[in-house]
Formats: C-alpha cells, structure tokens, sequence
C-alpha cells in the first residue's frame, strides 16, 4: 500500500511536470493528508478547473461518511456550487449547457443525501436554474414542492412528468388539486392527461375512493 506522503510527493512533482489532472488524483489517493479546501482552492488558483472537478469527484468517492462526516458534507456542497456554476456559465439552448444540466443532475442523482438540502435549493434558486431546483426538490423526496415550483413557471407538462414518477408518493388530494391548477392553466393538455392515466386518475380523484373529488383540499403530506 503507498502512504498518504507518497501520494503527496507525487501529486506535488504531476505539478511541476504541468500534469494537473495527474496531481489531482494523486491529491485524492492521499485522502486526509491533503486538507482538501487548501487543494481545491490551489487549483482554483491554477485556473485548472477541469482538475479541481477531478479532484473533488475523487476525493468524495473515496471518503468515509462514517469517519469522516463534515468533510464528506462540505466536499458535496463544493462540487455542487461547481457543477451549478457550470450550468450558469454555459449559453443556453447550447451542448455545452446540455451537458453541465446532465452532469448537475448526475451529481444530484448519486450525492442529492450528502448534500444540505435547503442550502442547496437556495443556490439553485439564487442562480436562478428553477428546472434544477424542482428536479433536486423530487431527487430529495419534497415532490409536492417539486409540482408547486413547476406550476408557479407554468410548466404544465413538468407537472405531469413530475406525477407520472412519484404518483405513489403523492397523497391523493395534492394531485387532485394539482391537477385542478394544472387544468385552470391549460385545460386541452390537462385533459389529454387525464384521458391517458386511465384507472389510476379515477381512482386517485374519487371514483375509487381516493381523493374526495377534484376540488379537493390544498396539498398535504409529501
């Protein structure tokens, strides 16, 4: 096994070859004997952004949350301010920005539990990514949040998406009054949706003893 001073040794001589992406997994593989704000920061330094994503991604793969929890959590909080700076700098409509959104909700998709939860939704809506937010909100369990975020944009189809996923974690009476806002703002595609769920909707908005009718009380529950 190489110790934690090797891997430095070698992280340090990748940088002076020029090689920042060998010194970034060379930093990682010495885990803790790289205090990793330090490292992070001296590839922010170096302009080596390619490197210090590497090192970030690395070094939280390898990390023991039972061991060493707080930086588990702060190494989450620093790759998902990269990967929303990311999404903030491409242009839009681009595949550059097509990319850093897959990589965004990647990210979300295998780290959403080691990350805080409302610091997070609080970059996401400073930087002002509401699609990012309503999908880390559903990655994160608060999906009644999720459809009320996409409503206030009038994303009636992200609404469906949304109640297609997590129906079975949606309590009847928040879809039926979901899906009554969701009619009031496009009543033709709320009825093409409608017609498509079949069985499930009649259940959900009373017919099978759901819901107790469409103009059901305000969401509860989750």
């Amino acid at each position: 096994a190489v110790d934690g001073a090797t891997h430095l040794r070698r992280a340090e001589d990748a940088l002076k070859a020029g090689d920042a992406l060998q010194a970034a997994a060379s930093f990682a593989a010495a885990g803790d004997a790289a205090p990793f704000e330090s490292t992070a920061l001296g590839f922010l330094d170096r302009g080596e952004d390619d490197a210090r994503a590497l090192y970030l991604r690395s070094r939280l793969d390898a990390a023991d949350p039972a061991r060493e929890p707080e930086t588990v959590s702060k190494l989450a909080a620093w790759l998902a301010d990269l990967h929303v700076s990311r999404a903030c700098g491409a242009e839009r409509g681009t595949p550059a920005a097509e990319a850093a959104t897959k990589d965004l909700r990647l990210f979300f998709a295998a780290h959403a539990s080691r990350l805080d939860k409302e610091a997070t939704k609080k970059l996401l809506a400073e930087f002002g990514l509401e699609d990012d937010l309503a999908h880390f909100a559903e990655m994160v369990g608060d999906v009644r949040e999720a459809m009320e975020l996409r409503l206030e944009r009038g994303d009636v189809e992200g609404v469906f998406q949304t109640l297609r996923t997590f129906a079975n974690a949606t309590s009847p009476v928040c879809v039926a009054d979901v899906l009554a806002r969701a009619f009031r703002a496009d009543a033709e595609s709320t009825s093409a949706f409608l017609r498509s769920r079949g069985a499930f909707l009649w259940f959900v908005l009373g017919g099978g003893g759901g819901a107790r009718g469409w103009r059901g009380g305000r969401c509860g529950g989750s």
